[in-house]
């Protein structure tokens, strides 16, 4: 986890590959929702304000809402159509964590991205094999050999999976922030709008207005900061 930076998402995903484990090791009966729960509350006591996160939030929300539904409402059955039980589990599993997560990121974003579905049904299938060989890479590495086969599939897999990105995203630049149709995902102050607007430093020029490229006064400028500052006395 030192590796990646920590962040509550890897941190609640290898805690609850340590505790699957652990049931494992003492021949313990394992479930995955009390390896959530206990996850949640392992890093809450680590630093209670994870709760706050929208890293944290989103993590567990969408772990959870897969955990308790997507089996549930996964009409198929693994024994008599596997592959249909697969491929609709997959589609399940990312409808119901969009769902289940549509409020987190309205509210810390101001925009619900609509085209996720798809974008999993297609990365994560492709994201499977790439791992796969990314792992045999890392080992053949480790014994000191450097196979220019895995090295050209990884480099043309990034490739692939970073363009496929890029493709959905600019089909979803013109989303609006924060309810303004004049600042878009894709802009790169979009985030210090969402942020000013969260906080109350500003509500921009109207309900649905920003008018990020207009000058700001002097007066809209000593305004903002305070309210940044918290609008002391």
């Amino acid at each position: 986890t030192a590796f990646t930076g920590c962040s509550p998402s890897i941190v609640r995903a290898c805690t609850m590959l340590s505790l699957y484990f652990l049931a494992l090791v003492i021949e313990r009966p394992h479930s995955r929702i009390n390896a959530l729960a206990a996850a949640f509350l392992i890093l809450l006591l680590v630093n209670p304000f994870n709760l706050i996160d929208a890293g944290f939030q989103l993590s567990f929300i969408s772990v959870g809402a897969i955990i308790l539904f997507t089996d549930r409402l996964n009409p198929f059955r693994q024994r008599q159509h596997p592959l249909v039980y697969k491929t609709a589990s997959l589609a399940i599993a990312s409808l119901v964590a969009i769902t289940a997560t549509s409020i987190i990121t309205a509210y810390h974003f101001g925009n619900v991205q609509l085209l996720a579905l798809p974008h999993n049904l297609i990365a994560i299938p492709l994201m499977t094999p790439y791992l796969g060989i990314a792992l045999i890479y890392a080992a053949s590495l480790h014994l000191g050999l450097d196979p220019e086969l895995l090295r050209i599939w990884l480099d043309n897999g990034y490739m692939i999976l970073t363009r496929l990105a890029e493709t959905l995203h600019t089909i979803d630049k013109h989303q609006p922030v924060h309810g303004f149709t004049d600042v878009h995902a894709t802009d790169y102050y979009a985030d210090a709008v969402a942020w000013a607007a969260d906080q109350g430093v500003t509500g921009g020029t109207s309900e649905t207005t920003f008018s990020p490229h207009d000058t700001v006064t002097r007066a809209q400028a000593v305004t903002f900061l305070w309210r940044a500052a918290g609008s002391p006395e």
